[in-house]
């Protein structure tokens, strides 16, 4: 009667070693993968929260500086100044420059194009007939991210581009 237990012991030991091998060998072809795109996927995430604020502070910085809202040195200073601690530089796109818009904000919430007329030193002067003078600036910013564990069909670098137009005066 021992042996008989005996026997049945070993069969479900050997059906339980024989169900940890399996683990392991799903775990190394699928679980492994996953945890590494989960891995890259975080970076590309933290670079997105950290775009979009930085976005958010070139808007705070043209609030607070607005004769310097597109002076490409100031502004390229100013993201010099975020990326001490960023994971990707964040920059202004190649060839591009921060602008200013001007429009005419009505009593009604309508906009309409401002007036430009040229004045005694050759400078353009905006003007609104009716409505209030509204001074828009606008930015890109752009950020490549090198993924740490490249992935085939992720791989090679994650370019991350976000822009918008704020009124500063």
């Amino acid at each position: 009667m021992n042996t008989i237990r005996r026997s049945r012991w070993q069969r479900v030991t050997e059906r339980r070693a024989s169900v940890s091998v399996e683990f392991a060998l799903v775990s190394v072809f699928f679980l492994l993968p996953l945890l590494l795109l989960c891995w890259d996927g975080m970076f590309v995430l933290a670079e997105r929260y950290q775009i979009n604020t930085d976005l958010h502070d070139l808007y705070y910085f043209a609030w607070s500086n607005p004769s310097k809202a597109t002076a490409t040195a100031s502004v390229t200073n100013f993201l010099t100044a975020l990326n001490n601690h960023a994971i990707a530089p964040v920059t202004l796109p190649s060839g591009f420059q921060p602008s200013l818009s001007y429009d005419c904000l009505q009593s009604d919430g309508s906009t309409s194009p401002a007036t430009q007329s040229a004045a005694n030193s050759g400078t353009q002067l905006e003007s609104c007939s009716t409505g209030t003078l509204e001074t828009m600036a606008t930015y890109q910013l752009t950020a490549i991210v090198n993924l740490p564990v490249p992935m085939p069909g992720f791989s090679g670098p994650v370019i991350l581009n976000v822009g918008g137009t704020i009124r500063i005066e």
